[in-house]
Parts: structure tokens; C-alpha cells; sequence
């Protein structure tokens, strides 16, 4: 048996950073996670300045196939120096909250 090795190349767009999210699920995959993220989720920090932000969750890899458990998200160049990020998923009328730092 073979295996492909896919290698692709995403540069973030100016101001902007690409945070990569492991996940483990049986059911979902990387495309799943990603369609379900941005429906329901978002991500809050706190910046270097202790102002809190919120950021819609956007498909960084938005023209490319995901082969593993795993998201590519945009997020703002500043959350680098963020204090403490979260991501956020509201669905059913239940809030997820999972500390990223």
C-alpha cells in the first residue's frame, strides 16, 4: 500500500496570522470541523493593551481539502501577544468555552 503526502503552502493575508487547532473526533472530519466552527464558534482574546476582542472563525485553507484532524483559522497578527485566548462555540443553546493560552 501507498500513501500520499500532500505538502501545500498558505500565506497568511497582511495583518493577518494562520492558528492551527488539533481536534480528535471519530465522526468529524478537518472540512466537518472547520464548516462547524464557523457556524458556531469564534475566538476571544485579550490583547497586550488588556482590551478583549472577539474574532469570527474563518477557513484559512478556504480553497484546499483537509486531509487530517486538524483547522487552519485566520486570526489578526496581534493575537500573538494576546494575554489569553479562547475559543468559543455556542450551539443548542449551550456555551463551550476551551482555553487556547
Amino acid at each position: 500500500d501507498t500513501c500520499a503526502i500532500v505538502s501545500k503552502v498558505a500565506p497568511a493575508k497582511k495583518g493577518m496570522q494562520i492558528l492551527k487547532l488539533d481536534f480528535y473526533s471519530n465522526d468529524f472530519t478537518g472540512k466537518d470541523m472547520i464548516d462547524f466552527l464557523s457556524k458556531y464558534g469564534k475566538i476571544n482574546y485579550i490583547d497586550n493593551s488588556n482590551a478583549r476582542k472577539g474574532y469570527r472563525i474563518d477557513n484559512a485553507l478556504n480553497t484546499m481539502k483537509y486531509y487530517g484532524k486538524y483547522v487552519y483559522i485566520k486570526v489578526p497578527e496581534n493575537i500573538v501577544n494576546a494575554k489569553e485566548i479562547e475559543l468559543v462555540i455556542i450551539a443548542r443553546n449551550n456555551k463551550y468555552i476551551y482555553k487556547l493560552k
